[in-house]
């Protein structure tokens, strides 16, 4: 999760690779999947999760072309790999999940 005091934009653009989960408060279907994706993400560590309130961080869904939520973002070094939106398939994110973290390098080697 993404602390209060740091803003989701320097995460997505200093860590390697980043699930941006843009969400609004009141969405229920975001509410009921979070949790899930969360469980999923413990089997790759190497990703790092950020929530974005839409209605707090306006300018930044909209940098990313967010206009609807739940939208998930696989972001490689700052730049996005895939993304889902509105009904997320757990199964398609988890191939994208393994396709990142096994094809792209953590680090600049």
């Amino acid at each position: 999760m993404c602390p209060a005091f740091e803003h989701p934009e320097t995460i997505i653009q200093t860590e390697p690779m980043v699930l941006g989960y843009f969400t609004r408060p009141g969405c229920g279907v975001c509410s009921a999947l979070l949790p899930k994706v969360e469980r999923l993400l413990i089997r790759y560590p190497t990703v790092r999760l950020v929530q974005v309130d839409v209605q707090r961080w306006p300018r930044l869904a909209g940098q990313h072309l967010v206009f609807a939520v739940p939208t998930l973002i696989l972001f490689y070094r700052g730049r996005e790999w895939h993304r889902f939106s509105r009904w997320v398939s757990l199964t398609e994110l988890e191939k994208a999940l393994a396709r990142m973290v096994e094809n792209l390098p953590e680090t600049d080697e």
